[in-house]
């Protein structure tokens, strides 16, 4: 009778041991794992929609002169009469015109890439900038 009782409360040890071990397990596999391609895909998209290009357009050459923060694309009258300068400080690059008139009229007096900064070869005359997307041309 003591080698029953013995076996008994081995085999129930064991049978308690599964039960725990299999609770365990779908605990585990209940919580879901997150994706992390998806999560790198989803925070770029939002970047992408919210971000818009910011940089200083500077009178004068090394950055010299009155200054004009820009942010955004489409026309901005910046009013300074001259620009000799550009400074980068965020978002996406951008193709940026610069006008002789206000409300991008006029000749266009120069172009670049909001990525090219500091010096022009300036000072050029304007007073108003237009920005927009710069698209990458495939040869």
């Amino acid at each position: 009778m003591a080698r029953f009782s013995t076996l008994n409360s081995l085999s129930l040890a064991l049978i308690a041991l599964i039960f725990t071990s299999l609770i365990a397990t779908l605990s585990v596999e209940a919580t879901p794992i997150p994706n992390p391609a998806l999560a790198a895909a989803s925070s770029t998209t939002t970047k992408a929609k919210t971000s818009k290009p910011s940089f200083t357009v500077f009178a004068q050459t090394n950055l010299g002169g009155k200054s004009k923060a820009e942010s955004g694309y489409g026309c901005h009258n910046h009013n300074l009469g001259t620009v000799g300068s550009v400074k980068y400080k965020s978002g996406p690059v951008a193709q940026i015109n610069f006008y002789e008139g206000k409300n991008c009229t006029g000749k266009i007096t120069h172009q670049m890439d909001t990525s090219t900064v500091k010096r022009m070869g300036g000072p050029y005359k304007s007073n108003s900038v237009k920005v927009f997307k710069k698209y990458n041309k495939s040869v």
